[in-house]
C-alpha cells in the first residue's frame, strides 16, 4: 500500500444526532485504528422534522466548539485530522422527494429550512465539499429511503 493514500471516514454520526457514541468516543475509535481523516457529520433537519436529535442553529455553536476541541486533541494524540460537517437531511415520506447530502469542512451552520438545494448552495458558499449520501434505487431496501440523493445538484466544487 502506498504511503500517499489516506484512510478516511467522511460520514460519522455521534450522540449529537443518531449515533451510538459520544464525540470523543467516535474520534478515539478512528484515531486508535489508524485513520488519517474523520469528518463528523451529524444530522441537520427541518425544524418540523420528527427526528428530535439533530443539530440546529441553537446547538451549532456548542457542537462546532466540541468538534474543534476534539480535532485539536486528536491531531496531538493520533495525527488524525477531524473535520466539521453536517448531513443535510431532507426527510420526506415520499422517497423521490427525500434526500441527504454531506457538507464537509463547514465553518458555519447550514439550514435545511429553505430546502436541500438552498442548503447545498450555502455549503458551496463556504467552500465545503458536498457529497450525495444514502442514494438508493427503487429496488434497494434501506432504513433511510431516499432516491433523490443530490440529483440535479453539482456535488463537487473545484477550488481556485
Amino acid at each position: 500500500m502506498s504511503s500517499n493514500l489516506l484512510l478516511c471516514e467522511l460520514h460519522a454520526h455521534t450522540i449529537w444526532s443518531d449515533g451510538q457514541l459520544a464525540l470523543s468516543g467516535v474520534v478515539d475509535l478512528y484515531g486508535r485504528n489508524g485513520f488519517d481523516v474523520l469528518c463528523i457529520t451529524d444530522h441537520a433537519v427541518r425544524l418540523n422534522d420528527p427526528m428530535s436529535a439533530a443539530i440546529d442553529p441553537w446547538t451549532w455553536p456548542a457542537y462546532a466548539t466540541s468538534v474543534r476541541a476534539e480535532a485539536t486533541r486528536e491531531a496531538r494524540d493520533y495525527g488524525l485530522i477531524v473535520l466539521l460537517g453536517l448531513e443535510l437531511t431532507d426527510n420526506h415520506p415520499d422517497p423521490d422527494r427525500s434526500a441527504h447530502a454531506l457538507a464537509l469542512g463547514l465553518e458555519h451552520f447550514v439550514s435545511i429550512e429553505s430546502g436541500l438545494i438552498q442548503a447545498l448552495e450555502e455549503a458551496n458558499d463556504q467552500e465545503a465539499v458536498v457529497v450525495a449520501a444514502h442514494t438508493r434505487t427503487p429496488t434497494t431496501i434501506a432504513r433511510r429511503s431516499t432516491r433523490r440523493g443530490g440529483s440535479g445538484v453539482n456535488v463537487s466544487r473545484s477550488r481556485a
